[in-house]
Parts: structure tokens; sequence; C-alpha cells
């Protein structure tokens, strides 16, 4: 009982100090830009309007991602979907690494150089 007691006092405070630090402090307006600054913005945003959205150009990438026990949790794959159809040129390759020494081996490899993965999955309970 006073384990879980501590634990609400200190994600309590934790919380607070999150939302206090995050608090928007008010400023004074920026002034307004004089004629001179206003033309190279204005050629900016044309610059921007012309340039060819970013899914065409990208080169087309392939993320390694650690998981666990691929084939016994079925929202793996459904994020995965929806990942790539929202990303085009992104292909993500799930790395199963079982759940009873998933840790260890997660570990294991962060670990040394030249890790092979680009997003690893962390079981918060």
């Amino acid at each position: 009982m006073k384990r879980k007691v501590i634990s609400v006092l200190l994600a309590s405070t934790m919380l607070v100090s999150v939302l206090a630090g995050c608090g928007a402090k008010e400023e004074a307006a920026p002034a307004a830009p004089a004629k001179e600054e206003a033309a190279p913005a204005e050629a900016a945003k044309e610059e921007v309007a012309e340039a060819a959205p970013a899914e065409e150009t990208a080169e087309p990438v392939t993320l390694k991602w650690a998981i666990w026990d691929k084939d016994a949790t079925p929202y793996w794959q459904a994020l995965k979907d929806g990942y790539e159809a929202a990303n085009s040129n992104v292909t993500i390759e799930m790395v199963d690494l079982g759940s009873a020494d998933y840790g260890t081996v997660l570990a294991t490899d962060l670990s040394g150089k030249g890790t092979e993965f680009y997003v690893v999955t962390i079981n918060y309970v």
C-alpha cells in the first residue's frame, strides 16, 4: 500500500513539473517586417510552392524494427502496414527477437558498434 502511495505521489510530481515546464510565456508581438525584408520572404514562399512534394523526391528507405512475438501480437503488422501506407518510400523490416530474451538481445545489440535497428519497442508496465 505504501508503495502505491509513493508511486502516485512521484507520478503526480513529475506530471506537475512537466506541465509547468511546458507552460506558454507571453511575449510581445514581433514588429512588422520592413519592406526590404518582405521581398525575400515572398521569394522563399514561391520557391517552396514550386518544389516537388517530398514523397516524389524521397529515396526509398528500409527501417529495421525490433519486436517480439510477431505471430502472437496482431497489432505489429497493422502498425507496419499503416506506416508504410502513409509513407510510400518507407519499407519496414520487422525483426522478431522473441519475448523470452528480448531485453537481453536488444541491449547487447544496442551496446555494440553499428546497431542494425532504427526502431525498437519497449514494454513499459
